[in-house]
């Protein structure tokens, strides 16, 4: 097996079914964040997998300015020889390219989890270090029962959420610039009272959405927008909530637990099988009242596992 360096169309025309993360399209959206975007293709007879790297510095990192990276596969099944293989040809390549070292941020396992296995067991005996274990929850939609599509929840939650449908929210649905831009300003809002910053611009967010199909939610109550999500399409099969959140003042009515509920019932109701509800970490430990608060919705956990090899 050898490593080829392709161009962004080429990478995307082999990779169809890469996460929106792992796409040429995505990366080059955001190259200027990095001093070189790689995209790599290891191949024999045919195509085995892909990586998209960005290098800063004498760093190769994957992702460069994304939720995760790491490799994509063509076969899930992809027997382990071939990702030992592929690991060792890019220790060489960063190595003749001078780099000190390669970062991965692996996707969480639900994404593939016989895949993602194989290449967390292949990169610990590599001797790769594993530099960062992020708790990641998810929502398993397929288990939710046709007669009671809360049953996960406990028993705070579902209390929560019967005081909320007591208020007059409304929910809506949306996928313009101008939806998008509302959905927003409510999370700015909310980020800005509690004082946690807010990584990306509403223009990055819009600018995201040429390249990204994104959906946003809004609750309002008497007219008054008062809780939104943003929740991208990384798969045809899992979207993953980007930002959620309302507007301080209003946490008393229970706003969050009924945007949840919605958002939950529309992602089931469309046939999605789980929905990617993001970690709950804060300079790379857990933040305990959301790790409490996507728990009491019924959420599970994974971990998303972040591996460093110094090239020497």
């Amino acid at each position: 097996m050898k490593i080829f360096e392709v161009t962004p169309n080429e990478y995307d025309a082999i990779f169809t079914g890469a996460t929106c993360f792992n796409k040429a399209t995505f990366n080059l959206l955001n190259a200027s964040k990095c001093d070189e975007v790689c995209y790599l293709v290891f191949k024999d007879k045919k195509v085995r997998l892909g990586l998209v790297a960005g290098r800063q510095g004498t760093a190769l990192s994957s992702p460069f300015s994304a939720p995760f990276g790491g490799f994509t596969v063509l076969d899930s099944k992809l027997q382990i020889p071939y990702i030992e293989e592929a690991v060792d040809l890019l220790e060489t390549f960063s190595k003749d390219r001078q780099l000190t070292s390669i970062n991965i941020m692996l996707p969480p396992l639900f994404y593939d989890v016989s895949f993602l296995t194989k290449v967390t067991h292949v990169l610990y005996q590599k001797n790769w270090r594993l530099d960062q274990v992020d708790l990641n929850y998810y929502y398993n939609l397929s288990a939710m029962d046709k007669e009671e599509t809360k049953p996960q929840m406990a028993y705070n939650a579902k209390k929560n959420l019967h005081a909320a449908l007591k208020h007059p929210f409304t929910f809506q649905v949306g996928h313009t610039a101008g939806q998008l831009e509302t959905a927003y300003e409510i999370i700015r809002q909310n980020r800005a009272i509690k004082g946690f910053p807010l990584r990306m611009t509403c223009r990055q967010m819009l600018d995201t959405s040429n390249v990204v199909p994104i959906d946003s939610f809004l609750v309002k109550l008497e007219d008054k927008p008062v809780g939104s999500a943003i929740v991208y399409q990384v798969t045809p099969q899992i979207p993953q909530v980007v930002y959620w959140g309302d507007i301080p003042e209003y946490a008393a009515f229970r706003t969050m637990n009924y945007l949840t509920s919605k958002l939950f019932d529309y992602y089931y109701q469309n046939g999605f099988r789980l929905i990617d509800v993001g970690t709950a970490m804060h300079d790379n430990l857990p933040n305990y009242g959301l790790c409490e608060f996507k728990e009491s919705l019924g959420c599970d956990i994974l971990p998303r596992n972040c591996f460093v090899k110094v090239i020497n």
